[in-house]
C-alpha cells in the first residue's frame, strides 16, 4: 500500500510539475531549492537527482522507468541468472549437478514440455549436456561410448533399438 501512495504521489507531481496550463505564475522566489519547475529541472545547483528509496530501503524506479508491480520485485530474475542450486519445479532428482525431472529415462516422452520435441529448442537444450562429446572410441569408422551396450540405452533406446540416438542394430 506505501508502494502504490509513493508511486501515486510521484505521479501527481509529475503531472503537476510537467503541465503549465492553469497553473499561477509562480516566481523563482516564491519556490524552494527543492521545487521542481516546468522542465523538471530543479531549482538546486546540482543536476543530480536526489537517491530516492521506497520501504524497506529498495530503490525507487527512474522516471519514465516502467515496473512490473503483479510480483515483489526481489521474486523476479532474468532467465540467465536464476539460481542453478533451486530446481524448476517438479525437477527432483539430480543428476550430476543438474536437476531432472522423474523419467528422464524417455526423454521423448516425459520432456518435451519443456524442452521441446526435439529436445533442443525449448527453455534449455538437452544438448547443452548431452551430446556425443563422451562417445570418444572409433570402431568401423563410427564414434561410440565406452562401456557396456547397457549405458546406451538411454539414447539409443530399449534394446538400442533407436531413440534420441540411432538405433545401433543398423550396424550391428
Amino acid at each position: 500500500m506505501k508502494q502504490l501512495l509513493l508511486l501515486l504521489g510521484i505521479g501527481i507531481l509529475v503531472a503537476c510539475s510537467s503541465s503549465s496550463k492553469g497553473k499561477a505564475d509562480l516566481g523563482a522566489a516564491d519556490v524552494g531549492p527543492d521545487a521542481v519547475t516546468d522542465l523538471g529541472q530543479s531549482n538546486q545547483d546540482s543536476a543530480q537527482p536526489p537517491d530516492l528509496q521506497g520501504p524497506e530501503g529498495q530503490d525507487l524506479p527512474a522516471q519514465g522507468e516502467v515496473v512490473d508491480m503483479t510480483e515483489p520485485k526481489d521474486t523476479l530474475q532474468p532467465k540467465d541468472t536464476q539460481d542453478v542450486s533451486a530446481p524448476p519445479p517438479g525437477h527432483t532428482e539430480n543428476v550430476g549437478g543438474v536437476w531432472h525431472r522423474p523419467g528422464k529415462e524417455d526423454p521423448k516422452k516425459n520432456c518435451t514440455s519443456c524442452h521441446g520435441a526435439d529436445l533442443a529448442s525449448g527453455v534449455k537444450s538437452c544438448y547443452d549436456c548431452h551430446n556425443a562429446n563422451d562417445h570418444t572410441k572409433v570402431r568401423g569408422g563410427v564414434k561410440h561410448k565406452d562401456g557396456q551396450s547397457s549405458t546406451c540405452t538411454t539414447c539409443h533406446g530399449p534394446n538400442n533399438s533407436g531413440g534420441l540416438g540411432p538405433a545401433c542394430s543398423k550396424c550391428h
